[in-house]
């Protein structure tokens, strides 16, 4: 308990000073978290893990000044629309609020005060993900640069693919199972687009991603990618 107490009071610190930055200097919300927490551990699984739980309480509490247009990127995509994701995720979240007080109330009595406290406090520490998870639905965007895909999906830390190390991206469809080889970034329904890598990056060959315009991401990924490919052609 001591050490989650440490790491959330160094997330809201991070989140804090983060939140400051990117007012003022209009920056990348991912970015000036980013910045905050390598002041603290200079890199390495501990500032992965401290930069999401500053993600959670950013958007749980200032979510409502985050805009997409601040995360970098010349074209952003959306995700929140398909399959229900954002109506799902609300759903949850007052359906674990009104179960709530009665499951308290319940272990109170069959059980004992100190259960009933303790299972209380781990479902609120969830329904903060919640709540954090849906606010940041609409405003983490997929963002598309000259020579990257910045997948952003919900709170989870930036995955960045690189347009050269794409091999192929089409429209996807059906059931995704789990696998070692394939990660998915997807919240409801199946992901609509593939995107295959030229190698194995780590074990990842394949990946699929939920989109709410996924004939405009190819596109606009494709376009990219051939732009990229001109000056290596013409180079050579």
């Amino acid at each position: 308990m001591a050490g989650l107490v440490i790491v959330e009071v160094t997330a809201i610190a991070t989140m804090c000073s983060a939140i400051r930055a990117a007012t003022i200097n209009h920056d990348d919300p991912d970015i000036a978290i980013r910045s905050s927490v390598e002041k603290y551990t200079g890199g390495g699984v501990l500032a992965q893990i401290l930069e999401f739980e500053a993600r959670v309480w950013m958007f749980t509490f200032l979510g409502h000044r985050i805009d997409p247009s601040q995360y970098h990127g010349s074209k952003h995509f959306s995700y929140h629309l398909r399959a229900g994701a954002k109506t799902t995720a609300l759903g949850f979240i007052f359906i674990i609020l009104f179960e709530l007080p009665i499951v308290h109330l319940l272990l109170h009595f069959i059980w004992s005060p100190m259960a009933a406290n303790i299972v209380s406090f781990l479902t609120l520490f969830g329904l903060l993900f919640l709540v954090a998870e849906y606010r940041s639905m609409g405003r983490r965007p997929i963002s598309l640069n000259n020579d990257c895909l910045l997948v952003r999906y919900g709170l989870f830390n930036q995955k960045n693919i690189c347009l050269s190390d794409i091999h192929s991206i089409t429209q996807s469809s059906g059931y995704i199972p789990r696998s070692k080889a394939v990660k998915r970034f997807n919240f409801s329904g199946n992901p609509n687009i593939l995107i295959e890598l030229n190698r194995q990056v780590g074990q990842v060959r394949w990946i699929y991603i939920g989109v709410d315009q996924p004939a405009e991401l190819i596109s606009a990924v494709t376009d990219a990618k051939n732009n990229l490919e001109v000056p290596l052609s013409s180079t050579d």
